[in-house]
């Protein structure tokens, strides 16, 4: 997450913050404490078919299209860093697995398995909506260098069946994952279902290969490893850091986290993991988290991993999460790995002047850290990659001495010393950063303003403190909070003189809807800075909240929220933009196009509006068929035909030579397709670039 270049968004720009937190914890300093070894011990699962190829039902995806390699080229390094993207499941493979397996007997019952590859990818996993039977196994594997099956992890059911609409693999290095499905009797295999839902494509290296280097863009980063040795950091700050693998948006996630200690009783130890809240902010994104500990180095400077390394498998559940302070608590299913530390924290002011310093896993690699010296804290505007921003209040600004930070490092714990002890204590969690390596700036959000938001976890016996909402969203047009359209952004009216202003930005003429949702009686207003627009709305929406629909030009428009009658607490505000556009620009605003015939032909008129316009066809064939897709007149065009997630079936630029329209033909199978229609266009010209669009079926 980067701090926001206030030369590029004037309005959103950092500045310094006279804001205090209405209620925060009082002072609480707790020492960490070391994880006891586990009572027994998992014992060690092996498949009953030690090499099951021939047994697997396989499913190898298909080479990665060019939209794919599009948003693997498009690297996003900035906040929560992207290792890896979500690829659709092929039509062949949807639907209920279990009648399609081939079951063999075995000691114990009936064993089978499946085998799901992406080419190319340095490390696999796949989503399933899942239903085991009692008495049942899964066991998953990876395929090692040498051809043989190596389990990863299995789960097991006892009495009682599992059922999880979304489950989560674990990860599986190189391009292929295994999957051993054991159960009781025969008859099971009618309360099985095992039905993949997407496969995620890593192609950033990390994790256990030690002959993956890290693509780090600063070359300052120092080793952890190297700061326990010469006493930089201590064993506390490196052995309660943990890197993070999430999902999330159709993609693959890292970011760092550090497990927690909270007085529990004597010998109880719930892992506890606070990392950033632009990181995991949703239930799925939780399920979905792997955590390794001790990823790191095994000497200083060296490449190979520290034995020690563990991964934390089984997912994790979402507690708590705030976007000021940007911080998320997670409870991880399984328990915190032997030797880990649970980290000691503290709720007290950080001022400035005070050494800092943080362990964290930048690019995704082994364990770095940093130290550097705090300055006074500040009102800051965050923004990652694609330009999604927030406010943080009270963040903390490090100038970074020793080491760097960037992508990954978001949700690392920042830490001190506080005075007479010779253990550090956690005092916020890594936000931002200025994205320079040299004159390196971090930002972190404060743990005491967290903490009255996750008491009844840390303190269950004491008073549970009410939290008072900071002011999350900006009171004037040069505060408001950036929005985009079909975002759904939560806010809240802490007082009856509170407003929330937004503001959107839209490229060409189209309606801003923007509305609420919630139990909050919200009062709305949309208006650009002229005043030339300017409309209100009080009950319009469901219940009593605001509901807007404005058709405006090009421009920004600010969007005010409040409370009808000083009326204070939550809502969710929706904001929807639609251009005037004669087709769609996406799967979900697709122009519909279907026939019932064998044999059939369509035919539309389509204009291209401006540059990026994009005109989007939804073609459902009830047959197999042989498929022509044109266009006709004087725009010069390109198509192509994919399916939902992007995969690109056939494309085509000229037709000839002399012809710039477009023409592809090709069979395809019975299913739902999306044909997309570009154009080379003159903006200065007032006209529309026309067309005309094409489509012949028949079937084979």
């Amino acid at each position: 997450m980067k701090q926001l270049p206030s030369a590029t968004f004037p309005l959103l720009s950092l500045a310094f913050s006279a804001f205090s937190a209405s209620v925060v914890a009082q002072e609480i300093s707790v020492e960490g404490a070391f994880q006891p070894a586990p009572t027994e011990t998992e014992s060690e699962v092996s498949l009953i078919y030690p090499r099951p190829r021939l047994l697997e039902l396989s499913m190898t995806m298909p080479r990665l299209s060019p939209a794919e390699n599009r948003r693997i080229a498009d690297r996003r390094i900035g906040g929560k860093l992207r290792i890896g993207i979500h690829r659709a499941i092929p039509n062949h493979m949807s639907g209920n697995l279990a009648n399609r397996l081939s079951w063999r007997s075995y000691s114990n019952g009936i064993v089978s398995y499946m085998r799901v590859a992406s080419p190319g990818a340095s490390s696999i996993r796949f989503s399933a909506k899942l239903e085991l039977p009692a008495n049942s196994q899964i066991v998953f594997y990876q395929i090692e260098d040498d051809g043989t099956a190596k389990v990863i992890h299995s789960v097991s059911t006892n009495t009682k069946p599992r059922v999880e609409d979304l489950h989560w693999s674990p990860d599986a290095f190189g391009d292929t994952i295994g999957v051993e499905i054991r159960l009781k009797r025969r008859e099971d295999i009618a309360n099985l279902h095992l039905e993949l839902l997407n496969v995620a494509h890593r192609y950033a290296p990390f994790g256990l290969d030690d002959n993956l280097a890290p693509a780090l863009t600063c070359s300052n980063h120092l080793d952890a490893q190297c700061g326990l040795d010469d006493g930089s950091i201590d064993e506390v700050t490196s052995k309660s850091t943990l890197l993070l693998a999430f999902e999330e948006s159709g993609g693959s996630y890292v970011c760092t986290g550090v497990l927690m200690n909270v007085e529990d009783g004597e010998d109880v130890f719930i892992p506890y993991v606070l990392t950033a809240g632009h990181c995991i902010s949703t239930d799925d994104s939780a399920s979905s988290v792997v955590g390794y500990w001790s990823y790191q180095s095994s000497t200083c400077g060296g490449s190979a991993t520290s034995s020690d390394l563990t991964a934390i498998l089984g997912g994790a559940e979402l507690l708590a999460t705030t976007v000021s302070p940007d911080m998320t608590l997670l409870q991880l299913r399984a328990r915190a790995p032997t030797g880990s530390f649970l980290s000691g924290w503290t709720t007290i002011e950080v001022g400035s002047g005070l050494t800092a310093f943080s362990a964290h896993h930048a690019d995704g690699g082994h364990q770095k850290y940093y130290s550097g010296t705090t300055e006074n804290d500040v009102t800051l505007e965050a923004c990652d990659d694609e330009d999604d921003c927030f406010t943080i209040f009270n963040a903390v600004p490090i100038s970074i001495e020793v080491g760097a930070s960037e992508g990954g490092t978001s949700g690392s714990g920042v830490r001190l010393y506080l005075a007479g002890s010779t253990e550090s204590v956690l005092v916020g969690t890594h936000a931002a950063s200025n994205e320079e390596c040299e004159d390196n700036v971090g930002y972190f959000s404060q743990f005491r303003y967290f903490y009255p938001h996750i008491e009844t976890w840390f303190d269950p016996d004491g008073p549970v403190t009410p939290p008072i909402p900071l002011d999350d969203h900006g009171d004037t047009k040069d505060e408001a909070t950036a929005v985009d359209s079909g975002s759904s952004t939560q806010g809240t009216i802490g007082s009856s003189d509170d407003v929330d202003y937004f503001m959107i930005q839209v490229p060409e003429e189209g309606l801003i809807a923007a509305y609420t949702t919630g139990s909050l009686d919200t009062v709305g207003r949309l208006h650009n800075e002229d005043g030339s627009i300017d409309v209100s709305d009080d009950d319009a929406g469901t219940g009593s909240n605001f509901s807007l629909d404005v058709v405006v030009p090009a421009g920004t428009y600010y969007i005010e929220v409040e409370g009808f009658d000083g009326a204070t607490g939550d809502y969710v505000l929706h904001v929807v933009f639609e251009a005037l556009d004669d087709h769609g620009d996406s799967a979900g605003t697709a122009t519909y196009v279907s026939s019932s015939s064998r044999s059939w032909t369509y035919s539309t008129p389509g204009a291209i509006e401006v540059s990026n316009d994009v005109d989007v066809f939804e073609l459902e064939l009830f047959l197999d068929s042989v498929v022509t897709v044109f266009t006709e007149g004087d725009t010069d065009t390109s198509g192509s035909v994919q399916d939902f997630s992007g995969f690109e079936y056939m494309s085509s630029d000229d037709e000839s030579e002399n012809n710039s329209n477009f023409r592809m033909s090709g069979s395809l199978l019975k299913g739902r397709y999306y044909i997309h229609v570009e154009g080379n266009i003159d903006e200065s010209s007032e006209e529309d670039s026309v067309y005309e669009l094409k489509i012949e079926v028949e079937p084979n």
